[in-house]
């Protein structure tokens, strides 16, 4: 299992990798993806991109019609 700093140097790598403009220094936990500059279609990127990286998996719901 990742601890939250593996998780957080993994998110700030995508973060930093896909948003133009921004460097690892600027990336502060406290601050939304928004604040730093990121687009939605940025903030879907690096999230995909490090829940891939993390083997994260969200079930899909199941259908109850």
């Amino acid at each position: 299992m990742s601890t939250r700093d593996d998780v957080l140097a993994v998110v700030k790598r995508h973060l930093v990798d896909t948003v133009e403009g921004i460097d690892a220094a600027q990336v502060d936990p406290a601050k939304s993806m928004k604040d730093l500059g990121a687009n939605s279609l940025d903030i879907v990127e690096v999230v995909s991109c490090s829940m891939r990286e993390l083997k994260v998996k969200i079930p899909a719901p199941s259908s109850t019609s």
